[in-house]
């Protein structure tokens, strides 16, 4: 049976130097906790004293401690890949994104994400999470064609769309390709 991590209580910590991207990302991961379990994790500079979670895009941003654990989750990835683990250690427990660049954490707090069990007031991470990825195609993208004859996009919010994009982003995708009404070769719709 899979042992569960309790972050509840955890703080989302970043280097002060770290790249906007890199600091975007660590505020995805607050708002997207938030949203789903009420919990508003800190977002810190500082040295954390009990549970944490590190997001980061190079190794040097990281204390030993979490460095160390960051190694275990396997081979150095490459180009917008990561690394990501998660355990208990000296009486705390602590994650880990480590990004091989910007980017590379971005795509891991959205594998992140996806790895953490949570519900109203609980978030918790599976213990001995370990795992690296370097994503196999340089460009990966999602096409979006604004037809008025669907019942999807032309139905959405902005806040919609936002959302939208932000989990293309999560999920990996680099690329939107956009296409507006006129590119409909259809005049009207079969159904």
């Amino acid at each position: 049976m899979k042992k569960w991590l309790d972050f509840r209580t955890a703080s989302i910590r970043i280097a002060a130097d770290a790249e906007p991207l890199t600091l975007r990302a660590a505020q995805i991961l607050q708002e997207e906790i938030h949203r789903r379990t009420g919990l508003l994790l800190p977002l810190t500079e500082e040295q954390p004293v009990g549970d944490v979670i590190w997001i980061a895009s190079s190794a040097g941003a990281l204390p030993p401690d979490a460095a160390a654990l960051a190694e275990q989750a396997g081979d150095t990835p490459g180009c917008e890949g990561f690394r990501l683990a998660a355990s208990a250690q000296d009486g705390r427990h602590m994650a880990v994104v480590l990004g091989a660049d910007a980017h590379g954490a971005l795509y891991g707090v959205g594998r992140l994400l996806r790895s953490m069990r949570w519900h109203r007031e609980d978030l918790a991470l599976p213990d001995g999470l370990r795992m690296a990825q370097t994503p196999y195609f340089a460009l990966r993208g999602h096409q979006l064609g604004y037809r008025a004859k669907t019942n999807a996009y032309d139905a959405w919010t902005p806040e919609i769309y936002d959302q939208y994009m932000r989990e293309l982003a999560l999920f990996g995708a680099n690329a939107v390709e956009l296409l507006p009404p006129l590119t409909d070769d259809d005049p009207s719709s079969p159904l």
